[in-house]
């Protein structure tokens, strides 16, 4: 079974993304955000050319596995979308649609 090619890019409705991380699209829309993870590759702050295929659609289920896990009680994780398409079949699976809320503080002390 041949692996289906690697999502280096996305669009949105022919709409580029408003900003681009090293693996991850964000598309900024009036009542939030929307996260679009892509099988890009980096290595030492440097994106790689070629591509994992369904890298995005692992980082995207291992988001929304932690955000399920490590919410706090005043503090609501993020709408995960799980029916996954973004513009095509070819990119579902890999977003996650975020509301713009304020900062949820918290704080943590290690021993030295």
């Amino acid at each position: 079974m041949p692996l289906a090619s690697p999502v280096l890019q996305t669009t949105l409705a022919g709409r580029t993304p408003d900003r681009q991380g090293k693996v991850r699209d964000l598309y900024e829309f009036a009542d939030g955000l929307l996260i679009v993870a892509t099988d890009r590759m980096s290595a030492f702050d440097y994106v790689l050319g070629s591509g994992i295929p369904d890298k995005g659609k692992v980082l995207t289920q291992l988001s929304a596995f932690w955000f399920e896990r490590t919410r706090f009680g005043y503090c609501q994780p993020p709408a995960v979308d799980r029916s996954g398409d973004v513009s095509t079949s070819r990119e579902g699976g890999r977003r996650l649609p975020q509301r713009s809320i304020d900062v949820c503080p918290a704080s943590r002390a290690a021993p030295d």
